[in-house]
Order: C-alpha cells, then sequence, then structure tokens
C-alpha cells in the first residue's frame, strides 16, 4: 500500500488517525461531491461514508453551486470537466462566499503545470488524479482536515483580537475622558495656572490667567515666559529659575511682581512642579500663581487641586502605557506562532506571495522548503506532548539559527515548518536544506534521536504562484519521506541525491 504523503505510515486513515482529527464539535466535515458521471460519483460517495463522512451530491457545477450555498459543506470535492460550470469556476464561486473556508479538491486527469496554476489561482487547494486512487484520496482529506482545523483556529483567535480591539477602544475612551476631565479642571483652578518645557515655552493657559495677566490663550501660543512676562521686576522668571524644574526639584514661593499697565500692579507667590511622564521622566513644569491679597484659603486649596492634576496626569500617563503595551501584544499575536516564537501559518501565507511578487517583478528565483519532523507522532505517544513541544521549539530554534537574515523560517502547522528562502535557486536551496537537516541529526537530544525530512521546490519567470511552490515542495517532502525519511529532495531531481544526504 503506498505510503502516506506527509509520512505517518499508511495512507489509509486507522480509526485513531480518523479520531484525531475530527473536529472540537465532534463531527466530520460534510463534504459535497460535484461528478457528471454516476459510477465515478458512487464509487467516491460510498468510499467516503465508509469512513464515517456525510455526503451529497451534484450533477453538474450550477447543482453544486446551490448546494453549497446551503453553508453545510467544508470540503468540495469537483470534477475538473463538468457541463453548466466546471470545477475551475464552481471554485471560484465558492471562493466569493465568506467565512468558513471551505478545502476545494479537483478531480483531474490534467497534469500541466499550467493548467493547475490557473486552477490554484481561482482558489482551488488541492488535485486529485484520475482514476482515483483511495490511499491518495484519504491522504488528501488528512491534509484538508488539518488546513481547516487551523482555519477554524484562525477565525477563533480573529473573534479573539476582534475582543482585544473593543478592550482596547474602550480604554481609549476612557482615556479620552480622563484627558478631558483634566482639561476641565485646570481650566477651572480657582489661581492662576499655565504649563511650559524647559525653553520656557508656554502651553496650557487657564482662564484665571487669562484675567490675571490681560493674556488669553490662543496669544500665549509658542511663546516663552520671559515674552509673556517682560516686565517682571522680582527675582523668579527673570533669573530662570524655571528650568531647575527639569532638575526634579519643586520650586515654592517664588516672590514677584507683575505690571499689567502702569496702574495695575500685582504681588504674586508662585510655586513650580515638574510634571512626570510615564517612565518617572520629566516631561514639563507646571506654575501656579498666587495673587498675595486673596485670601489664605486659596492656597490650601491650590496643594489638593494640585494633588489631583498629579495624579490625574499619572493616571493618563499610565493609561497611555497600558495602551501601547496592548498594542504591541496585538501585533504580535496576530503574526507569531506562541509555542515555537516563529512567525505563523497566516504570517508565512503573506511573506510567501509577497516574495513571489517580488521575484517575479525582479526576475529573480525564489525557493521553499517544507520540513517535517519524522515520527512525530510515535514520539508524542512514547514521550508525551510536553517532550514533543519541546522538540518542535529546539527544530524552531535551529532553523532561525540555519538561516540567513533575509529568509523566513516558519511553522506551517503541527509537526511541519517552512522557509521563505528570497533569490535563492534549487542548488542553493538544497545547501540549506542540507544544513537544517545535519544540525537536527546532529543535536543531543535527550529523549531519542529527532530527524527531519525535507522537500524544497524552486519558482522563476513571469507568473510565479505561492500556491504552486507549496505544493512542489511538499510533493518533494513526501518523496524524501518514501525514500526513508532523514533526506533532502528537491521538486525537480527524481529522487534524492548522494550529495543531497550521506546516509
Amino acid at each position: 500500500m503506498p505510503e502516506d504523503k506527509r509520512g505517518r505510515g499508511s495512507a489509509s486513515m486507522s480509526a485513531a488517525e480518523l479520531g484525531a482529527l475530527v473536529p472540537p464539535e465532534g463531527r466530520l466535515p460534510r463534504v459535497l461531491i460535484a461528478e457528471d458521471d454516476p459510477v465515478s460519483f458512487l464509487v467516491l460517495r460510498k468510499t467516503l461514508e465508509g469512513k464515517g463522512f456525510e455526503v451529497d451530491g451534484a450533477r453538474d457545477g450550477l447543482e453544486a453551486l446551490n448546494a453549497f450555498r446551503c453553508g453545510v459543506h467544508r470540503i468540495v470535492i469537483s470534477d475538473w470537466m463538468m457541463p453548466e460550470l466546471d470545477g475551475v469556476d464552481l471554485c471560484r464561486q465558492i471562493r466569493a462566499i465568506p467565512e468558513p473556508y471551505t478545502y476545494v479538491i479537483l478531480l483531474t486527469a490534467k497534469t500541466q503545470r499550467e493548467d493547475r496554476a490557473a486552477a490554484y489561482e481561482a482558489g482551488v487547494d488541492d488535485f486529485l488524479n484520475k482514476p482515483l486512487d483511495r490511499d491518495e484520496l484519504f491522504s488528501r482529506l488528512k491534509v484538508a482536515m488539518r488546513i481547516l482545523a487551523a482555519e477554524d483556529d484562525l477565525l477563533r483567535q480573529r473573534r479573539h483580537l476582534m475582543d482585544v480591539a473593543q478592550r482596547l477602544e474602550f480604554a481609549n475612551q476612557n482615556l479620552a475622558a480622563a484627558s478631558k476631565r483634566f482639561e476641565e479642571l485646570f481650566s477651572g483652578l480657582p489661581v492662576s495656572a499655565f504649563t511650559f518645557d524647559d525653553q520656557g515655552l508656554l502651553f496650557e493657559w487657564n482662564k484665571r490667567s487669562e484675567a490675571l495677566f490681560g493674556v488669553s490663550a490662543a496669544e500665549i501660543l509658542t511663546r516663552s515666559v520671559d515674552e509673556v512676562f517682560p516686565n517682571a521686576d522680582g527675582q523668579g522668571w527673570l533669573q530662570g529659575r524655571y528650568r531647575d524644574v527639569f532638575n526634579g526639584k519643586a520650586i515654592s514661593g517664588i516672590e514677584w511682581t507683575f505690571n499689567r499697565s502702569e496702574k495695575e500692579v500685582f504681588e504674586l507667590s508662585s510655586d513650580l512642579l515638574p510634571i512626570h511622564g510615564p517612565k518617572g521622566q520629566i516631561t514639563g513644569g507646571i506654575a501656579v500663581n498666587v495673587d498675595m491679597t486673596e485670601q489664605n484659603s486659596a492656597r490650601r486649596l491650590i496643594v489638593k487641586q494640585m494633588e489631583t492634576i498629579r495624579k490625574i496626569a499619572d493616571e493618563l500617563a499610565e493609561e497611555k502605557a497600558k495602551l501601547e503595551e496592548a498594542n504591541e501584544r496585538l501585533e504580535r499575536l496576530a503574526l507569531t506562532d506562541g509555542l515555537t516564537g516563529l512567525p505563523n501559518h497566516r504570517h508565512f501565507q503573506e511573506e510567501l506571495d509577497r516574495a513571489c511578487k517580488r521575484a517575479e517583478r525582479d526576475g529573480r528565483p525564489v525557493s521553499l522548503l517544507m520540513l517535517d519532523v519524522d515520527f512525530f507522532k510515535q514520539f508524542n505517544d512514547a514521550f508525551g506532548h510536553p517532550a514533543g513541544d519541546e522538540v518542535l521549539r529546539r527544530v524552531a530554534a535551529i532553523l532561525a539559527e540555519s538561516v540567513r537574515g533575509s529568509d523566513v523560517p516558519a511553522r506551517y502547522g503541527g509537526e511541519e515548518f517552512a522557509v521563505i528562502l528570497p533569490n535563492t535557486d534549487g542548488a542553493a536551496a538544497i545547501e540549506v536544506a542540507e544544513r537544517i537537516r545535519a544540525a537536527v541529526e546532529a543535536e543531543p537530544w535527550p529523549k531519542r534521536q529527532v530527524t527531519v525530512s525535507v522537500g524544497a521546490s524552486t519558482q522563476r519567470g513571469d507568473r510565479l504562484s505561492s500556491k504552486l511552490a507549496i505544493s512542489e515542495a511538499d510533493e518533494a517532502l513526501y518523496r524524501s519521506k518514501k525514500q526513508g525519511r532523514n533526506r533532502v529532495t528537491h521538486f525537480d531531481h527524481p529522487v534524492p541525491s548522494e550529495a543531497e544526504h550521506a546516509a
């Protein structure tokens, strides 16, 4: 019996393997078959129902599309050539329908790269060769169910991210409300108050300052304290003592006079205090100016109000720091695999699409490596999932250590990894793959020897396809496993060479 393309024993699914792929709701995905040949449809339907799948059928593409719109099918197996609507056009119609994601497999005898590249562009996920091979069918279904499980997990993460975004929006609203409270409190202080920077430039200027000094808030913008108070005859502003605030000093009781007019002279006492940012740095200063004719009770009120102002300023700084930290976590969560720290499947797909577009634009080759940890399921069964997780983390670290800065290692899913190699031809890709394979084999594993099988593909020309790159690298990986594992195979080579793997 042919070996499973992904190297987990026989391609026919055992009861244990099938149960491991059942989604969390406990049911196998429902399958829609689009096949105009009654005999082929009957064979395929009985084969799938024998493994516990629920199956619906359609005689042509239009009938299949109408059945799919019921929203119950996660896997569609379609003949390529059908009346009314062929398999490729059916796939295009399916891709126009929103989530959840549906895995589409085409039944075909076509083997030309151009045909399959066009099908990949239409959104086809995989192919089954005619005549139907049961082992190949179940191998493709296992891949489909892993991809659907990954897509469902991404959907759950997206919903979680939306929930985080809603909480961040609520935090932003609280931050805006706190800012408004600060402005209202500052503006409504019963004494003159204004803020300044280390050059003496003025910023906030409250209503009591407007009344006391006869200068509006609009007039003080971009002006310094020395410009606003040119006739101050005390030992405060003219001596530049406001600069001491930026050395962390709080200065109290600066006595000075201000001549608003020839007949209006005010005797003032000013307190200067530093304003601290979220990390304790001094971001500005605040001056509180008391008319000495006012009652002593006003001074006590100042102290209380200033404490409130400092507290609100600290709250604003803390909220801002929390918001920045939450944004950083949100970005990491969206792009990184939690176990290995490598880019996740979605990030890998985006990077591969970009690499193919750059290669097509610059006329350079781009290569892709697909790696699979050999006998990983048996390792998990023997030593437990924590030990298996440690193997995945260490393999990820070896990948990161073995590639260039421009390369993109990623976790593809399960025990599978991928490496995008920009500006890399087939020979160079084999060198990188062999370096990784040898590094994994040479690692002193504590439980038992761990090895990887590697498949490589190289895309070049003026019509590059990321899906074709994955398909060819996956096929090369299958060859490596079929030839005994722990080796490197390039899609353009029929079998692994001695240069690729010294036994």
